[in-house]
């Protein structure tokens, strides 16, 4: 995808959010999301339960096999040592080229 920036025309893309879904070893269904714009954290919903706030540098929500953590603003999430997926909150690029 293109889009403007400044004086400049950027071929890629700009995520604000990630979302995965997980099935746990015990068969638990999991939403997880993390918005770029929220000041909370990271949320992870299970069918039947309330949503947990994953919070920074708090312990690990661990449910069966999956682990999801948030330090520095990066969501760490981790399925049973077969997976391992992350999403931070960083920069627009090119933010240190001087101005157009």
């Amino acid at each position: 995808a293109d889009f403007n920036w400044a004086k400049r025309v950027v071929h890629g893309t700009k995520m604000a959010a990630a979302y995965w879904t997980i099935r746990t070893t015990g068969g638990k269904m999991l939403h997880i999301e993390y918005n770029a714009n929220s000041k909370l954290g990271g949320i992870v919903r299970e069918e039947g339960k309330r949503d947990v706030t994953i919070m920074a540098n708090s312990p690990a929500l661990v449910v069966d096999n999956v682990h999801v953590s948030l330090e520095n603003q990066k969501l760490t999430v981790e399925v049973g040592g077969k997976w391992l997926m992350t999403a931070a909150v960083a920069a627009f690029p090119f933010g240190n080229l001087a101005a157009n």
